[in-house]
């Protein structure tokens, strides 16, 4: 047998009260960048278990850590269409992710160390809300098909 350290990725509720902003938008841009610590609940949810993260202790290097992506089924986008995500990168870095529907973004960095763990890959969360602009799904739908029928 071997021992393994996993981390789950789940769904929560955090609670964060009195934040003073002009708009629910700039609230919510405030708490989403707080901590657990700072928050004045924290509970489950019912949430769904998204992924996680498994370990084998000893294995300093992190070579045979391995993602699991948990199967949540189908989350139709917008007109009952398959969901896209759609992560732009430029000169190795990521600059924008964004999705037609909510999710979540695991990013894992290779090239860059964890400074809390001081491994490797340095993972990313990031939960989209918002969708796409319809016309950059489409093209990226388009681009998907062509490349399907090309190969």
């Amino acid at each position: 047998m071997t021992l393994f350290n996993v981390h789950i990725y789940r769904e929560m509720r955090l609670r964060f009260d009195g934040i003073e902003a002009d708009s629910p938008e700039a609230a919510a841009a405030i708490a989403r960048e707080r901590t657990a610590e700072d928050a004045s609940i924290v509970e489950e949810c019912d949430g769904i278990t998204l992924a996680a993260l498994v370990d084998e202790v000893g294995d300093e290097e992190y070579e045979r850590s391995v993602t699991i992506d948990f199967e949540q089924g189908p989350r139709p986008g917008p007109g009952g269409r398959d969901p896209l995500v759609a992560i732009s990168v430029r000169d190795g870095l990521i600059e924008d992710v964004s999705s037609t529907v909510p999710s979540t973004v695991v990013i894992e960095d290779w090239d860059v160390f964890d400074e809390d763990t001081g491994g490797r890959p340095l993972r990313t969360i990031d939960r989209i809300e918002s969708g796409m602009p319809e016309a950059k799904t489409e093209r990226l739908r388009r681009l998907i098909t062509d490349d399907s029928t090309s190969t």
